[in-house]
């Protein structure tokens, strides 16, 4: 029942922040570059999403911090296409990060999505998923395209982390 719960909210979330999952033959064009889908950004966050609640036992039940963690994983990889594939973000999710502080949109979607204040979400995002992430550079499950461990949705690296 929690995932089923999770993956409304997934749902939801992508919608609001992200281009509509389009039918298949829709791409995003760019010359000599691979092209990322909604498709394939649907389903690295939600794939991403539940490898990092795996490293997280304790909240594999527990629906608040699961979705006080989805929020969490959900600002960091939208910020990641905000900094790379911004056109895979609607007119207001690109807003939204535009006029945020420390371009992070967790308290929106802790407050819309969550129905939830965002400070444990900022405690869960800053002393577990990003130490987390971290270590999935340095075991290089997770390659950056950019400088200081960005860029996982850069063209040359996201065929790699897609797949890890």
């Amino acid at each position: 029942a929690v995932v089923s719960t999770q993956s409304t909210g997934y749902k939801q979330i992508f919608e609001a922040v992200a281009k509509s999952l389009p039918d298949s033959n829709f791409r995003i064009k760019r010359k000599a570059r691979r092209e990322v889908t909604p498709t394939e950004l649907f389903k690295f966050v939600w794939t991403f999403y539940c490898n990092v609640k795996a490293a997280f036992p304790n909240t594999i039940n527990e629906i608040v911090s699961s979705s006080l963690l989805l929020c969490a994983v959900c600002d960091y990889c939208f910020h990641e296409v905000y900094l790379s594939e911004p056109s895979l973000l609607t007119e207001d999710g690109r807003n939204a990060f535009r006029q945020s502080e420390n371009n992070s949109i967790i308290d929106r979607l802790c407050n819309e999505f969550a129905k939830m204040e965002s400070t444990e979400a900022k405690r869960i995002r800053d002393y577990h998923l990003k130490p987390l992430i971290k270590q999935y550079f340095i075991k290089a499950v997770l390659k950056a395209g950019l400088e200081n461990d960005t860029g996982i949705f850069e063209s040359s690296v996201f065929d790699s982390n897609h797949k890890s």
